[in-house]
């Protein structure tokens, strides 16, 4: 499984309204590398084949795109399920 960065990304745009390119983003992790190498790398990192993340990746990457490490590899999701006013006791009633 590779890092959730197109996810990331489009979280990114929805809650800030602007866009970043994974190649923007490619060379923030690789500066110095030619583009094709970039690109090829950021593909190989959203797809999984790549063997090992480097953690300062992740720092790089959260930094970028707001968003936390977890998120990125998938432990937690991109969008906080909202908090459902539950009653205590089922035989609880609601007076208005």
């Amino acid at each position: 499984m590779g890092l959730l960065i197109n996810e990331a990304i489009k979280d990114f745009k929805k809650r800030t309204g602007k866009s970043i390119s994974k190649r923007y983003l490619g060379r923030k992790l690789w500066p110095g590398v030619k583009d094709a190498n970039v690109s090829q790398n950021m593909s190989r990192l959203a797809t999984g084949s790549e063997k090992t993340i480097r953690l300062e990746w992740l720092d790089i990457l959260s930094d970028e795109l707001g968003c936390t490490k977890c998120q990125l590899i998938g432990a937690e999701p991109f969008e906080k399920p909202e908090k459902k006013c539950r009653l205590k006791n089922p035989n609880d009633k609601i007076l208005f």
